[in-house]
């Protein structure tokens, strides 16, 4: 089995369940409350760790109380992480859910504990081990090259998801060895770039697999869908685990649908990450 590596944001999650969005201007009484660890590169590296894989991962987390239930969430998952904790809030989430498993999120990031250029090179063992790195846009732009500088030195492979949407530096871009976008990321990666290697994920209509400029479509995987938050995070991280066990890029697209389907039929995030037991026999 090939060693990951997941570089990301953790922090506090709260999603809040309502019947309808909000219009502008509108207040809404929401019907449910859940709190739970989250951010893209903690969802990813929990992924991969449920199902077996051997991974590392690296975070920035705060000095208050929710750095600290972090922290107590790593060990209880017995997750391998480099954590820093800073002079500063650790990161925050809301996501508003609707009955139809449609979300919408907002998050803070506090500056003053982002993860930097230094903090990476402190990760520089994990990413010569490692065969592939997670990483996505929710970091900075220093963290990016950095970590594709370090990945080039060794030969590991970056697997990106350019989410949330923003302006990625050209140089990193190219460095980039597989691109997890979905439809709109996709179209605005392509204003930029041609990539050689992409999984585009399309929600309820299932994937689309680039590779070496052959396209092939995957179907989506029927499933009672309840809450899609984190799925794309989720299926990143079964696409790392796939490919750790040495599996190609189309089965590897195959497995993580499957994931992420079981994810979005749970309600949130933590809880909808399965094992390889819950997804053979649920």
């Amino acid at each position: 089995m090939k060693k990951i590596a997941v570089i990301g944001i953790c922090g506090k999650s709260v999603f809040l369940g309502c019947d309808k969005f909000p219009a502008r201007g509108e207040s809404i009484v929401c019907n449910s409350l859940h709190t739970e660890p989250g951010g893209k590169g903690v969802n990813t590296a929990i992924t991969v760790k449920r199902l077996g894989g051997d991974v590392s991962y690296l975070v920035s987390l705060g000095n208050d109380e929710y750095g600290k239930e972090c922290i107590s969430f790593f060990e209880r998952e017995k997750l391998r992480v480099k954590y820093n904790v800073k002079n500063g809030a650790t990161d925050y989430g809301v996501v508003l859910h609707n009955g139809d498993g449609n979300n919408c999120v907002s998050v803070f990031i506090d500056d003053k504990i982002k993860l930097t250029e230094n903090d990476v090179a402190e990760f520089e063992t994990e990413l010569k081990e490692a065969s592939y790195v997670a990483v996505s846009a929710e970091v900075s732009d220093g963290v990016l090259l950095k970590t594709a500088e370090i990945c080039e030195k060794y030969g590991t492979k970056i697997i990106f998801d350019p989410s949330p949407v923003r302006e990625i530096p050209d140089e990193f871009l190219k460095k980039v060895w597989l691109f997890t976008p979905n439809e709109t990321e996709f179209e605005n990666l392509f204003k930029k770039i041609t990539p050689e290697n992409a999984v585009i994920t399309l929600g309820g209509k299932g994937a689309i697999l680039i590779e070496k400029g052959k396209r092939t479509e995957f179907p989506t995987v029927s499933v009672n869908v309840k809450n899609t938050t984190g799925a794309g995070d989720v299926f990143n991280g079964a696409l790392c685990y796939s490919l750790s066990i040495g599996n190609d890029l189309s089965e590897s697209v195959k497995f993580a649908m499957r994931v992420a389907a079981y994810k979005v039929s749970c309600q949130y995030v933590i809880e909808g990450i399965p094992t390889l037991k819950e997804l053979k026999y649920d």
